[in-house]
């Protein structure tokens, strides 16, 4: 007899399937069904469009009704899938210091590792673009956040020209000016949109005192720890044994969200520090 096949997320030597493989199983069906009903919407448009007896006004409100509810349907989509992304994220550790304003700030480059694969693993795209702006001296950054069922949000951050410092003394050229102004913006808009504080490194207190609870690593944040620690390897060196000995674990796989975050803060500083020894 034949074997019987396994689901890829299903465990040999038994029938259960986790809880993973059945939201995929639930989504394929899902998207097997919208297909599927939009298949039937367009044959019968077609058989309409050949039949002289079809009402066309009728047939034109009865289409874009069915467009206002897929449209619903997607705009829900959203926002669920927008509330379970925000419920798995924590603060982004401030990782990098203003030297004029002695303020500190988490870098865009820090902050798109701690949220770009939750966000993406909820089916989240953002683009983000210029567009003119109304107020003089200022620059306007736009972000379309897009989800993979349809409905899209439209935000805009209209970012002050960083062309000068703290004094007024103009300290960058225009192109600098621009450059710096955009990435604040990204910064901004990224933190604002999924609701994103930035916080200075506390051990992860501030994660554990927000969510009431510390959860473990998740499996999108753990590959982003393992591709930062081969990067780290090879810039500057790593040593297992004193990272776990520091996050008190014996694997990567025992690490809470928190410190992930630390962690991640931790070796992107070894980074950019290396960065600036090589460039004096």
């Amino acid at each position: 007899m034949g074997s019987i096949p396994r689901h890829p997320h299903q465990s040999q030597g038994t029938n259960e399937m986790t809880e993973e493989s059945k939201q995929e199983i639930a989504a394929t069906e899902d998207r097997a069904v919208a297909v599927t009903q939009s298949g039937t919407l367009l044959s019968a448009i077609v058989a309409a469009s050949t039949n002289p007896d079809v009402d066309i006004d009728k047939m034109e409100r009865i289409m874009q009704m069915h467009k206002d509810i897929r449209q619903e349907e997607a705009r829900q989509a959203y926002f669920q899938a927008k509330s379970r992304a925000q419920s798995e994220m924590v603060p982004v550790i401030a990782d990098a210091k203003n030297e004029q304003t002695k303020s500190k700030y988490a870098r865009l480059k820090t902050i798109n590792q701690m949220i770009n694969p939750i966000i993406t693993s909820h089916g989240f795209a953002m683009s983000f673009g210029t567009a003119d702006c109304p107020k003089e001296g200022h620059y306007r950054v736009t972000c379309v956040v897009s989800h993979e069922g349809g409905f899209s949000e439209n935000y805009i951050a209209d970012v002050p020209s960083d062309a000068s410092g703290i004094a007024g003394n103009r300290n960058k050229t225009e192109t600098h000016a621009w450059s710096s102004s955009q990435t604040y913006g990204r910064r901004v808009l990224k933190c604002m949109i999924f609701d994103i504080t930035v916080e200075d490194d506390d051990d992860g207190n501030a994660a554990s005192k927000r969510n009431n609870v510390d959860p473990d690593i998740s499996a999108a944040h753990h590959k982003t720890l393992l591709e930062k620690i081969e990067e780290v390897k090879e810039a500057v060196g790593f040593d297992e044994d004193v990272f776990f000995k520091a996050m008190k674990v014996s694997s990567t796989e025992e690490l809470t969200e928190s410190q992930f975050a630390r962690a991640m803060s931790s070796m992107n500083k070894r980074l950019a520090d290396a960065n600036k020894g090589e460039a004096a």
